[in-house]
């Protein structure tokens, strides 16, 4: 599994409340230090994602586009670690793949 698949696996199992949390961040972190993130970054990373995403929203995987685009908090995170701009980055276009997958061919070809 690519590494923007394990993230999005990742986001499938969080939700705010504790075990699913910490389910969520075990599998955030294994999948970023697979991909080259020091420990600490990525439990870092995990922890400043898990925190953020812990607001109501009705789309954790486009909340988390959001994330990765502009906030502050990750971007501070992932200073300096090159393997998690890269994750992150992989990610971002598993998602948009994955979206434009569900929206049918026309919308594909709207898009290009």
């Amino acid at each position: 599994m690519s590494v923007g698949q394990q993230i999005y696996h990742a986001i499938e199992l969080f939700a705010p409340h504790a075990p699913h949390r910490e389910r969520f961040c075990t599998s955030l972190t294994k999948a970023l230090t697979d991909n080259g993130s020091t420990s600490m970054a990525a439990k870092r990373i995990a922890s400043v994602i898990a925190d953020a995403l812990s607001e109501p929203c009705e789309d954790f995987h486009l909340a988390m586009a959001h994330l990765i685009a502009f906030h502050p908090p990750l971007m501070i995170a992932m200073e300096g670690d090159l393997a998690a701009v890269h994750a992150m980055h992989r990610y971002m276009s598993f998602f948009l793949d994955m979206e434009a997958a569900d929206t049918g061919p026309q919308a594909q070809y709207a898009i290009n």
